[in-house]
């Protein structure tokens, strides 16, 4: 052992290194469970396996999920869906991996374009239960795809959402309808490409006393499917998509809610999730005045709830409030904001009042006749008093300007301070119907109902309040 051990050491240094090298290369060879890790275990299906590998139980998992993308629905579904939303709530029978329409379930409703701020997202997806999770439409068909390739991705851009309006789940009740599991609550519409591959891969060699070698590869990404143009999701207007932006992307989906006892459906809580879904606000309304009724109504004039009640509210949604008729109290109604300056899932306080008297015209009395007459009051008053003071004789008409006595100009003074009085008290117990809106323990503020009353568009309308001046700009 010593002669092998001085021989080894009497050896060239290069040759030292050399066999080294073949020493480790035998070793890793021959020994690799001990410098080199083993692949984890394949089902039958040579899929990595998870806690359950079959596409049946990965299946029952994405149905928890209420708002799928639809990228890798059918071309005809998606267009079938389309030509659906114009005229009626759209019911579906969604179980994870699979959806379809029940055209003869029809339920009224329609659904209504909301712009929202152009928002573009990448969803990655590197293995099968990302497949089966995000995107479950598709995920029987992409499985092949994704072990080529190594990397699925989504990219989207979305443009605005078609939201559910109008709902009146009546019909629900019918036999039409058994097999329908879920409504569509909004619709999310955009662009979208799906992507495969891009996913960087590195492999490695080993070397010799720390010298090696490596290597580095990086797959082509390529577009399996697209569809709208990302560049014009910018055209998109607050009436309409763009149709170049209108493809559906993502749909949020409401359990269908089946007929109680007594055969009815409870349309005002659906309605309720369809607007919590839209990014809505939770509002609180205080209770009514004594010897009034007050409801919530939405856009169809249906009514969701009696005041004081509790409700979600989404942005734009044409909801309104309405005083009914009981004895000598006449109906009136007040549109609810259509935006709140509160993030989505806020939790506010609403207060309300109806129109009362003329804003339109107490402005126009108040700027056009008041103010100018209590100018004009106000210089006779002044004569007056200084004729009054000074107690000079307006006996000659040349003496005393004006009416020519300090009575005739307080009289006069009288008539115009009467009338600036006048239209003074009208302006300020006129106004427009509208919603104030707070969250707890904060000051109150207006909710934006856009132009209110009967004001024209370009008018300004000012108001004097224990605040001060303050003016509103449409």
């Amino acid at each position: 052992m010593g002669d092998l051990s001085l021989a080894w050491r009497e050896r060239p240094i290069w040759k030292q290194a050399v066999a080294s090298g073949l020493l480790l290369v035998i070793g890793t060879t021959g020994c690799g469970g001990l410098l080199g890790s083993s692949p984890p275990p394949k089902n039958p299906s040579g899929n990595l396996a998870p806690a359950d590998p079959t596409p049946l139980g990965r299946c029952k998992i994405a149905a928890s999920s209420s708002n799928p993308l639809v990228t890798e629905w059918p071309a005809s579904e998606k267009a079938h869906l389309e030509s659906l939303m114009g005229s009626r709530t759209v019911a579906v029978q969604f179980s994870g991996c699979e959806m379809r329409i029940i055209d003869a379930c029809r339920l009224p409703g329609h659904y209504a374009w909301r712009r929202t701020t152009l928002a573009t997202d990448t969803i990655e997806i590197t293995n099968a239960d990302d497949l089966y999770a995000k995107l479950p439409l598709g995920a029987v068909s992409l499985e092949g795809e994704l072990e080529r390739s190594g990397r699925l991705a989504v990219r989207t851009t979305v443009a605005g959402q078609l939201q559910l309006e109008g709902l009146q789940a009546e019909q629900a009740a019918s036999d039409a309808c058994a097999d329908a599991t879920h409504v569509v609550s909004a619709v999310s519409v955009g662009a979208f490409k799906l992507l495969s591959g891009g996913a960087a891969r590195a492999q490695g060699g080993a070397g010799a006393l720390g010298l090696g070698a490596g290597i580095s590869t990086q797959q082509t990404e390529s577009i399996m499917r697209e569809s709208g143009v990302q560049g014009a999701c910018s055209a998109a207007t607050a009436e309409t998509p763009d149709p170049q932006c209108g493809a559906p992307i993502q749909l949020f989906l409401e359990p269908l809610r089946r007929a109680d006892a007594g055969g009815k459906v409870d349309a005002s809580a659906l309605q309720e999730q369809v607007a919590k879904q839209a990014g809505g606000i939770q509002v609180t309304f205080a209770p009514p005045e004594e010897g009034e009724r007050w409801t919530l109504r939405d856009a169809g004039g249906t009514e969701l709830c009696q005041l004081p009640c509790q409700r979600w509210v989404g942005q734009s949604s044409g909801y309104y409030l309405q005083r009914e008729r009981m004895g000598n109290v006449d109906v009136a109604t007040v549109p609810m904001p259509a935006a709140f300056a509160y993030p989505p899932g806020s939790s506010i306080e609403a207060s309300y009042r109806p129109e009362r008297g003329s804003p339109f015209w107490a402005n126009l009395t108040f700027y056009f006749v008041g103010l100018p007459t209590a100018a004009l009051g106000a210089v006779f008053l002044g004569f007056g008093l200084e004729q009054t003071i000074s107690g000079r004789d307006c006996s000659d008409f040349g003496d005393c300007p004006l009416f020519g006595s300090a009575g005739g100009n307080l009289g006069i003074s009288l008539f115009y301070l009467s009338m600036a009085g006048a239209s003074t008290y009208w302006y300020l117990w006129s106004h427009e119907a509208e919603v104030t809106v707070k969250r707890p323990g904060e000051e109150a503020r207006r909710g934006a109902t856009g132009v209110a009353g009967n004001a024209p568009r370009g008018f300004t309308s000012l108001r004097l309040s224990t605040n001060g001046l303050s003016g509103t700009f449409w």
